[in-house]
């Protein structure tokens, strides 16, 4: 429904779906359905309701230790912050869910967390900084699959690699990923 301006259906949906969730009584149900109105409302450029939301799932998926929801609702929260231009709150939420999935074993969500810090600092012009993160992203890595998480990482990478000067390496990186 973000896609289609329905956004009355998106509110009776979400509505319905917390209702169920609370007639369940489940915390991973009240966790899903919060990152995913979270989600929503992220796409739909209502950046409180979507910071409510992502927060929500944040806080609940950490009480309940299902660190891969933590994990995918703290970086959507850390994208909220920095499509805001709270790039300093971004950065800390990229950097903890880095950690978080780091601790964890989740291999995913370590190059979001990464790639997140990486962007932010090529925005702020850190781009040395956000160079060292990348070169040492797993995305670079020949037997990495190809997924959007690798195409998001080398184009990066290239645009990281052309603002430091260094054009024959970004084209590297700018073909690498045409080939995924």
């Amino acid at each position: 429904a973000s896609l289609v301006p329905l956004h009355p259906l998106a509110e009776l949906f979400g509505r319905q779906a917390r209702e169920a969730a609370g007639a369940v009584g489940d915390p991973v149900t009240d966790a899903w359905v919060a990152e995913l109105m979270g989600v929503y409302w992220l796409g739909a450029g209502r950046l409180d309701r979507a910071r409510e939301k992502l927060d929500e799932a944040v806080r609940l998926a950490g009480r309940l230790g299902d660190w891969r929801k933590w994990e995918e609702s703290q970086g959507e929260l850390a994208r909220l912050l920095y499509l805001q231009g709270d790039f300093a709150g971004g950065l800390e939420r990229f950097a903890e869910q880095w950690q978080v999935a780091r601790q964890h074993g989740h291999d995913q969500a370590q190059v979001w967390g990464r790639h997140g810090q990486a962007t932010i600092l090529m925005w702020q012009g850190r781009v040395e900084q956000a160079a060292e993160l990348l070169e040492a992203s797993p995305v670079l890595e020949p037997d990495y699959p190809k997924t959007a998480d690798a195409i998001l990482g080398l184009g990066l990478l290239a645009a990281v690699r052309l603002r430091l000067g260094r054009r024959e390496a970004a084209a590297w990186a700018a073909d690498a990923t045409s080939r995924l």
